[in-house]
Parts: structure tokens; sequence; C-alpha cells
């Protein structure tokens, strides 16, 4: 490896894009070699080396990737990668990698106080390890709002690098709020609570296989009677929902009661089948009860009967007819 000598007190280093200059010392000269890249097919190492009896507050790397916008690498990011003093001079780097995309790299380390560091190392990689998803939190909180806390491994630093996928599209309505190579927060617009989920996870050319996660929020636990006949009333018992939110329900001419944990209402479907949707707003969610049976549904008779009324159903050996009045009376 080519040894070049390095003056302490020459090259102040700017770490985490942000560290003011520090003030040089008397030049101290030692050995620091230029930074070494490895290139395999998903990863990068890079190595150095330091010689010096001095102690060493701090080492590592600084590495700078460049992204490619409207076909062009004209966008930017640089990561501090930050070792142990004692560990080896070294590191591997399987995230957020293209092959083909321009990187640089050097290291650095803290003496007395100030930061010094090596020759810079070019090179292009030929990919990384696809983001892989071990957990997802679905959670609450008024700052972030609904949020999703994703960890795994392979993710991107840069918060609009990872990508949420819903099925095989976009899914549009999300924000990532912090990004770490194996955390992400994301604030997002899921609604239909209670239910099961699924995501991947896209970093440039790589995506995660498919995550799953139940959405946290309102959910339907049961209703009764289970099957219940038209005009009777129907309590749909809920859990984690608040009684005073703005509620909306998929029921036409809905009036009913609204307590601590359910809704009730008057049940007017005389089909075999049929559901009821809840929306809430702020947070925006939806809950549906799925397919609720009803007990007595009516079906239409094959046969004409002189009649005034205008529809007519035979069940169990009785007619009923119906003449188009609401419960109110009036006509319809």
């Amino acid at each position: 490896m080519k040894k070049s000598l390095l003056y302490i007190g020459v090259l102040c280093l700017a770490i985490s894009s942000c560290k003011d200059d520090a003030e040089l010392n008397d030049i101290i000269p030692y050995q620091f070699s230029p930074t070494s890249v490895e290139i395999a097919p998903q990863s990068v190492t890079l190595k150095a080396e330091i010689l010096t009896e001095q102690t060493i507050q701090e080492k590592g790397f600084i590495l700078e990737r460049t992204y490619k916008s409207n076909f062009n690498y004209d966008n930017s990011s640089m990561d501090t990668i930050a070792l142990a003093v004692d560990a080896p001079f070294e590191c591997t780097i399987t995230s957020d990698m293209e092959k083909g995309q321009p990187c640089t790299a050097f290291a650095y380390i803290k003496q007395n106080g100030h930061y010094y560091r090596n020759e810079e190392a070019t090179f292009v990689p030929e990919g990384c390890m696809p983001p892989s998803i071990t957990s997802i939190i679905s959670g609450y909180d008024n700052k972030t709002g609904k949020y999703l806390h994703i960890k795994g491994e392979n993710f991107s630093r840069v918060k609009n690098r990872n990508n949420i996928y819903h099925g095989d599209y976009l899914f549009i309505d999300h924000q990532v709020i912090q990004a770490s190579s194996t955390e992400l927060l994301i604030a997002h617009g899921f609604t239909e609570s209670g239910k099961t989920h699924s995501i991947t996870l896209h970093v440039g050319d790589n995506h995660s296989e498919p995550a799953n996660f139940i959405l946290a929020g309102p959910s339907i636990t049961s209703w009764a009677p289970e099957y219940p006949r038209f005009g009777e009333k129907l309590t749909i018992y809920i859990k984690d929902f608040d009684k005073n939110c703005d509620i909306d329900l998929s029921v036409n001419n809905y009036t009913g009661e609204i307590g601590d944990n359910y809704i009730s209402l008057m049940y007017l479907q005389n089909a075999p089948e049929t559901s009821i949707g809840i929306r809430f707003r702020n947070p925006e969610y939806y809950i549906s009860t799925g397919t609720i049976k009803t007990s007595i549904p009516w079906y239409k008779k094959g046969q004409r009967c002189e009649t005034n009324h205008r529809t007519y159903n035979y069940i169990n050996g009785k007619l009923y007819m119906d003449d188009y009045r609401d419960i109110s009376g009036l006509s319809t």
C-alpha cells in the first residue's frame, strides 16, 4: 500500500458536513496511508492505516455518494462512518449504492482536539444488498400523525431515497421523517385500521421483500344482533376510538347513538348480505363490519298478483307487500 506523509496541522476536516475548523497544532509528522477500496458485487470495503504513538480520540471514513437525477449524476450525500478507536481501520458498505454511481471516500482521525484526513479515493461500485425489513410498528402521535417505525437493514440515510410501495404501485401519500441505514420513521396516509397491509421498501434500483403490518387505530370487534332483521336496532362495538371524533357512516339518513365503545343504528337492509362502513376524520381512519347476514332476507316471488302495492315477497308461507313508504310514513 502506498504511503504518504501527512503533517498534523495541515488539514482540518469538516466531519458530518459542518464541523467548525479547529485551531491547528504544531506540525507533527506521522504516516497515514491513502484509503484503499475493495469492490465486490454487492459491497465496498474501505481500509486505511495510521501509524502514530499518540492517542487518537476518533477515527472513521467520510463517504460521498452521487445520485442520478434526470439521467445525470447531479445529487449527492455525504455520510460519516465512525469507527471505534480500538477497532480495525476498515468498514464494509452494503447499502444504497448503484452500479455506475460515482463515489469518493477518505479517512479521518481526531487527535488532540483537531481533525485530519488522508487522500481521497474515487471509485464506482458494482451494486449493493437490497433493503430488508425486520419489523414495522404502526402508531399515532400529535407531532407526526399516523406513522410507521420500520426497522431492518440496507436503508438509505437520504430520506427521499426510501420509497414505500403498496402492491406494485408507489404509495404517494407518505413522507420519510427520519432515516438511517437500519431505521425509518414515516408519516403516511393509510386509512383502513385494524387491517393487515403489505408494503415493500424501494431504495434506488433495489427493493425489499413484502412486509406486513396491522394499521393501529379503531377496529370493529363485533355487532349485535349477529343476524339482524330489517328495522331492528343494530349495535356495532368498536375498540380504540374516541366517541367525540368526527364520524361518517356509509348509511343514508343515519340516526343513532354513539357510546364509549359502540355505535348503534336502525338496521334498514333487507338484502341477504350487506356491510356498514365507518369513516373517522382527524386522524382519518376507515373501518368496515365486513359481511352482515340478514336473518330473514327478502326475496322476490316470480309471480305477479292483483294488488295496489308495488312490490311483494313470499317468505315461509306468508305474503309481504311494500308500498314504498319510508318509516316516517312519507311516500318515496
